[in-house]
């Protein structure tokens, strides 16, 4: 969000609940795969998404978010589609990953009716709810390769939290007394430094010519990320809907949670940090399902 601009009085907007937030997500996924199918856009829902479809045919019942991969050469498709297209009568809005305000290495479609506000991040620009639209890119086949790959994926995404840490907040008073510190050392890293160098990286391996791939520009699961390539996809009920997942579920499941039908334990069942809010003027019985 721009300097300039007035934050939103949150005592004059709807403070949504989880059963809202994911109605709200909804909707973008549905709006999403209809853009996807009629221009012949391959995509896989993944990470959450994907386990949610598998083990609950709908949202994990604390998960707040939804994570889409697409082949690179699909996504980068998918973000010139958008640059050139209005969407959704303006409400909807892409925030790709070359959007100067952007501090994320991967694309995020938000509905700009809503306004999120993060517990410990700022996340330069997409202050709304948001779907996650993240590349899938080639892997390293050697596994030693393949490790110092995401290795290199780790740092990079622990530069760019740092670098968009929320002073004075943290999840325990050290860590909110130690930001204020740091931030001289990480400014010397920018968000849109970290952001390019993460996109360049995975970029590397070209996903038409590998073997393996995986979502690396985040790689949050490190070398499970990596699965032998299947293009194939099939039909997934999803919230009584019918999306897109790859053929190679249980692969990329099991590379990422390991025995994934079995729930965490209690203390693991948690949504993002963040407050989730309807603005003035608008109402849920916009959001169809």
């Amino acid at each position: 969000m721009h300097k300039e601009e007035a934050l939103p009085d949150k005592e004059k907007m709807h403070r949504l609940d989880l059963s809202e937030i994911q109605k709200i997500e909804l909707h973008m996924f549905i709006y999403f795969d209809r853009f996807c199918r009629k221009y012949g856009l391959r995509y896989s829902m993944a990470g959450g998404t994907l386990l949610g479809a598998v083990r609950h045919k709908g949202f994990i019942p604390w998960d707040d978010d939804i994570d889409i991969g697409m082949p690179r050469p699909d996504y980068d498709r998918f973000c010139e589609l958008m640059r050139r297209k209005r969407l959704d009568h303006g409400h909807i809005m892409l925030l790709p990953e070359h959007h100067p305000k952007a501090v994320m290495p991967y694309a995020k479609l938000f509905d700009r009716r809503t306004y999120t506000d993060f517990t410990y991040a700022t996340d330069g620009g997409s202050d709304s709810l948001w779907i996650d639209i993240l590349p899938i890119d080639g892997m390293p086949e050697d596994p030693e390769e393949l490790k110092r790959h995401m290795d290199r994926f780790t740092k990079l995404r622990f530069l760019l939290q740092l670098s968009r840490a929320k002073m004075g907040s943290g999840t325990t008073k050290w860590k909110a007394a130690l930001k204020p510190l740091t931030r001289p050392f990480f400014a010397a890293f920018p968000t849109r430094f970290l952001r390019d160098k993460m996109d360049e990286q995975a970029r590397r391996f070209d996903f038409a010519t590998s073997s393996h791939v995986g979502i690396a520009v985040w790689g949050l699961y490190g070398v499970g990320e990596s699965v032998k390539k299947n293009e194939g996809c099939m039909e997934m009920e999803f919230e009584g809907r019918s999306f897109l997942g790859t053929i190679a579920y249980d692969e990329y499941l099991r590379g990422i949670y390991g025995n994934y039908m079995t729930m965490p334990p209690e203390e693991k069942q948690v949504a993002h940090p963040v407050e989730a809010y309807l603005k003035e003027g608008y109402s849920m019985k916009e959001f169809w399902t």
